[in-house]
């Protein structure tokens, strides 16, 4: 399902709501795995969430994507020496 969803998205560029989610949601994730010191799944979400969101549009939107990467940036920077 999520590889059906994931080709719907890329097949249609302009609706980038669920990439942008997704991105968020790792990110969210992210924070709480830093939390319980699992630093290195930590990352892994930051990671998955700066590559999804490096692909999505950015500018002034409601969805921008650069705030979203600089957050993703600086929670994975925080963690980096853990």
């Amino acid at each position: 399902m999520q590889e059906l969803l994931g080709l719907l998205v890329a097949a249609v560029p302009g609706v980038h709501r669920y990439s942008f989610q997704k991105a968020e949601n790792l990110h969210r994730t992210g924070e709480l795995l830093t939390a319980v010191h699992e630093y290195a799944a930590a990352r892994g979400c930051f990671a998955k969430g700066l590559a999804i969101s490096k692909k999505m549009p950015s500018g002034p939107a409601s969805l921008d994507a650069n705030d979203l990467i600089t957050k993703l940036h600086t929670s994975r920077e925080r963690i980096a020496g853990k």
